[in-house]
């Protein structure tokens, strides 16, 4: 393979249909920490993580048989135990005298996880503010309920407390003048009790004592609506 590719600032290697790796260049030998020829014969899944090899299988090859070039793809290599490398790669199958080959350029887009746990950052903070103004929005409903219900207590009020209004008119004017005139003939009465029958003067007697006793509750009845 032309030395040209090692000193190109990407990841460069090359497969076979049977997904072999026949050649890895210096920056993905020097990623791995393995020489070039250790590379040879590799399967390309050795240097995927779980998530890209399903994508291999299930879409990168069968695009790559359908069309042959297959652009901006999203992978992930697997190096070492816990170092992960995201890739953005372009490829293209070409029909060689040994076979089908795969030519393949890498570039690591490190920052891509970063951007993207921004974005589920971002994502999270836009549902709780949602919820947050759903609740909000919750509690203003609520509130407009409340008032409502205060509103007509308010009313109800209003209308007992006139009705309380007209009571009073009715126990301090027209009912205390009638109840001054009984009183005042019922004193005429008693002042004038000689030579009246027994029967009589009972009779006046007991409504001296009825008038005194609707005077009292007149009394109390006013107290009530004042």
């Amino acid at each position: 393979m032309d030395q040209k590719f090692d000193a190109l600032p990407c990841y460069y290697f090359q497969f076979n249909d049977d997904c072999l790796i026949t050649y890895a260049n210096e920056p993905l030998c020097v990623l791995f920490g393995i020489k070039s020829e250790a590379f040879h014969g590799k399967h390309l899944n050795e240097l995927l993580t779980i998530s890209s090899r399903i994508f291999l299988g299930t879409h990168w090859l069968p695009m790559l048989h359908l069309q042959e070039v297959v652009n901006e793809l999203y992978i992930t290599l697997k190096v070492g135990v816990n170092s992960r490398i995201p890739l953005l790669v372009n490829s293209k199958r070409v029909k060689t005298e040994t076979g089908y080959l795969t030519d393949c350029i890498g570039i690591a887009i490190s920052g891509r996880q970063k951007i993207e746990d921004e974005l589920i950052a971002a994502k999270t903070a836009y549902e709780a503010a949602l919820s947050e103004n759903a609740q909000l929005t919750s509690a203003q409903h609520e509130l407009n309920m409340r008032a409502e219900q205060l509103s007509r207590s308010y009313g109800i009020s209003e209308r007992q407390n006139t009705e309380l209004k007209q009571i009073n008119k009715v126990v301090t004017h027209d009912l205390q003048e009638p109840m001054r005139k009984l009183l005042f003939f019922s004193e005429q009465l008693d002042g004038d009790l000689e030579g009246m029958p027994p029967n009589t003067l009972k009779k006046i007697q007991r409504l001296s004592s009825v008038i005194q006793s609707l005077k009292s509750t007149l009394s109390g009845l006013q107290e009530y609506v004042w």
